[in-house]
């Protein structure tokens, strides 16, 4: 023999199964159709992004919705668009606004969130508490001396 060997009704089921799952996590894109892709960027230290549906290729048409969960002390500032012809070039990018984003898929499309730290709070309003509470110490002591 030269090395081959019958497939098996194991093999079969397997590569029928394989099959299987990428028709299902792919969408049907016929031959010559467009097939645009999404990146999306985001400190995942910060939030998550879901991106509904995601797929590793989007037919022409296909509405993607982004929406982001900020992690505590974290905000969305909104999104950046890059223009498809000219990606990662902030010359052009649009900004959008909110916590969710929807886009129509009709070209490769790089998106970012923007995510900011809050402030924990202190701000100046503990600093000054701080300084009018040791100045009516100092009042104080003055007057009892």
């Amino acid at each position: 023999m030269s090395g081959c060997r019958a497939l098996s009704i194991r093999d079969v089921l397997a590569v029928v199964a394989l099959a299987s799952l990428t028709w299902l996590v792919s969408p049907a894109v016929a031959d010559g159709e467009a097939c645009y892709t999404l990146t999306v960027d985001y400190d995942d230290g910060m939030a998550e992004v879901d991106i509904v549906p995601d797929l590793a290729c989007y037919p022409d048409g296909t509405e993607v919705t982004l929406s982001v969960t900020c992690y505590q002390r974290v905000a969305c500032d909104g999104w950046l668009v890059y223009d498809p012809n000219h990606p990662g070039d902030w010359n052009y990018a649009e900004d959008y606004p909110g916590e969710e984003l929807t886009l129509i898929m009709d070209g490769d499309y790089e998106v970012e969130c923007m995510l900011r730290y809050l402030s924990c709070g202190v701000g100046t309003g503990l600093p000054l508490l701080i300084v009018a509470a040791a100045l009516g110490v100092v009042s104080f002591v003055r007057r009892i001396a």
